[in-house]
């Protein structure tokens, strides 16, 4: 009896050592492009803000494939983005705390930098100095009225995506949107107050809310 216990603990323990599937790390390439500017300067010679991203942030990086798929039919957050936008540098710590605090999995988030086009307003009519990527057009012809009508041109139809840029989208739809950080924060270089750190987190959260299982106060859900 004693030696059939005996294997039985042996059995056990041996199960219990057993190696566990591995969980695969997170992708922190979001949080490691914005902190590798920290201590840098722009070619201007303007120093970058400090950012700090924790390592538990809901950023993830998202792939023009599936950022498409996400705007024809999916649903969640999408950021645009990139890490020498000095707008970008003081929203991205606020929009991840407005998502845990609604309670929401992931945020994420695309490097618009080298996609967009660039156009400018000559003595005789536009002049586009750079078409912009495949990928950037479709995003705009399904964005439509959704994305930004591009500034300095003077014609309504010509839409931009701005840095940074955060919509929200339920089964593929456009909910809202929220371009910069907040009104009063006329510098970039400088970190936001703390009442605009406080107006920014309020807009994220009541935007997050259509597709978060959290209620803000005096709201009925």
């Amino acid at each position: 009896m004693k030696t059939i216990i005996s294997l039985l603990l042996v059995l056990i323990s041996l199960v219990g050592c057993a190696k566990q599937p591995a969980v695969p790390a997170k992708d922190q390439s979001v949080k490691n492009a914005f902190e590798a500017l920290n201590g840098q300067t722009t070619s201007n010679g303007q120093p970058y803000m400090e950012v700090h991203i924790p390592e538990d942030s809901l950023f993830e990086p998202i792939n023009e494939e599936d950022a498409l798929q996400l705007l024809e039919s999916g649903t969640g957050v999408l950021i645009f983005e990139f890490p020498e936008c000095p707008w970008c540098r003081n929203m991205m710590p606020v929009v991840d705390q407005a998502a845990k605090e609604m309670a929401l999995s992931k945020l994420y988030a695309f490097n618009i930098r080298e996609e967009r086009d660039q156009i400018t307003l000559g003595d005789y009519g536009l002049v586009v100095v750079n078409e912009g990527t495949e990928f950037y057009r479709k995003v705009l012809e399904i964005l439509g009225e959704n994305a930004s009508i591009y500034e300095g041109l003077n014609d309504p139809s010509i839409r931009r995506i701005y840095a940074p840029t955060v919509f929200v989208i339920e089964n593929g739809t456009v909910i809202s949107s929220h371009v910069s950080t907040v009104d009063s924060q006329t510098d970039p270089f400088t970190p936001l107050t703390e009442a605009q750190h406080q107006e920014l987190l309020d807009v994220y959260k009541e935007m997050f809310e259509v597709i978060s299982p959290v209620c803000l106060p005096d709201d009925a859900c």
